[in-house]
């Protein structure tokens, strides 16, 4: 009989095991849309970032993160940043992309080269040739993107 109490205590265990699993899963699942659109900045430095690319602007990049589509000067009531808010950068992107083009890598491609011929606001260039200048699309707030919580 002993051997049929030590074969229930480990199915109850893996069963328990299955269950965290299963729920981890779930919660993982649910949220992927908390995480926002990670694919439209992965297509922004897949596009314009290279070998050849000077290292501090790949550094302005990857500190700007969010901040090159959003506004990082906008905060809730709470004090925390709003991603709602977005550059006139972002805008323009987001007239092109919705949450359903995630995953659609040419039509992320396709948007980010139809808006670089749009001229950046508050400047003669369009964002374009700003970021072939080695220039954030739209200047973005220096001493807040350094303590922007995306």
């Amino acid at each position: 009989m002993k051997n049929v109490n030590g074969f229930f205590t480990a199915w109850r265990e893996e069963i328990k095991t299955a269950i965290i699993l299963i729920v981890v899963v779930i919660v993982l699942t649910a949220c992927s849309s908390v995480f926002g659109y990670v694919q439209f900045y992965h297509g922004f430095k897949n596009q314009y970032l290279s070998a050849h690319t000077p290292s501090e602007f790949k550094t302005l990049i990857n500190k700007t993160k969010c901040s090159i589509c959003h506004d990082n000067a906008k905060k809730k009531p709470n004090g925390t940043s709003d991603k709602k808010f977005r550059n006139p950068y972002g805008t323009a992107l987001d007239e092109l992309l919705s949450k359903d083009d995630k995953k659609d890598k040419e039509k992320i491609y396709k948007a980010l080269e139809t808006i670089s011929s749009q001229k950046a606001p508050d400047t003669d260039k369009t964002y374009g040739e700003r970021i072939k200048e080695y220039k954030l699309p739209y200047p973005v707030i220096e001493e807040v993107l350094y303590y922007y919580d995306w």
